[in-house]
């Protein structure tokens, strides 16, 4: 990890960070910023060129994740695959964990996704911020893997009756090599304001799943 933030109402601002690698095939990724505290602020932030995801919130509540830009990040020593986790963004807290906002921030060239909540189990609210270009290695034009630039939830395919809504409003997605918003079969709707999505693989893929686990629209 770049940087490992466990503690609270911290602020981290204007640091530029590249460069974490892989150093192996054991790890399942690397990470720019991996944070687990609450009440933290992240502004500013240009992360990119790492061997995984850039920005990793693996859990805390009442996080914001400000103005802040994570892109060309490539993981190819992932062990379920080389490309498979380097998001730009990920929102993962865990149960109970709420108040978490990405506000104002931009997502590109990555290998895999823009912002990826598919193991958010509290709402997260993604505002004012961009996803364009996701889904290519590094030289912006190889393609990689997923390539969706907002991929809202989703719990890896598997239906939840506990699931929560997530709120994206004010967003912009262009030129991913997938979907521009991606509902990546969650199981029930969640809230999109305002959004704009053009020359994706897909503007707006809303699939979501059933309580069989079958997929719907």
């Amino acid at each position: 990890k770049g940087f490992h933030v466990s503690a609270d109402w911290v602020h981290l601002q204007g640091f530029e960070i590249r460069g974490v690698p892989q150093n192996n095939h054991l790890n399942h990724e690397n990470w720019g910023v991996w944070t687990t505290g609450s009440h933290d602020i992240f502004e500013q932030l240009d992360i990119h060129h790492i061997m995984g995801a850039g920005f990793f919130l693996n859990n805390g509540a009442y996080n914001l994740i400000l103005n802040s830009d994570s892109h060309h990040n490539y993981d190819p020593r992932t062990s379920n695959g080389a490309g498979e986790s380097g998001d730009g963004f990920g929102g993962h807290p865990k149960v109970g964990m709420p108040g978490n906002v990405f506000r104002g921030d931009r997502a590109w060239t990555n290998s895999d996704d823009g912002f990826d909540l598919i193991n958010a189990w509290s709402s997260v609210l993604i505002e004012n911020s961009w996803a364009w270009n996701n889904g290519y290695l590094p030289d912006g034009v190889t393609p990689s893997k997923n390539g969706n630039g907002f991929k809202m939830g989703g719990y890896g395919g598997r239906y939840d009756a506990t699931a929560v809504t997530h709120t994206l409003h004010n967003a912009v997605a262009f030129n991913n090599r997938a979907s521009g918003v991606y509902a990546n079969h969650h199981p029930l709707s969640n809230d999109y304001f305002n959004n704009t999505s053009f020359n994706n693989g897909a503007n707006f893929n809303m699939l979501g799943i059933d309580k069989d686990g079958k997929p719907i629209q």
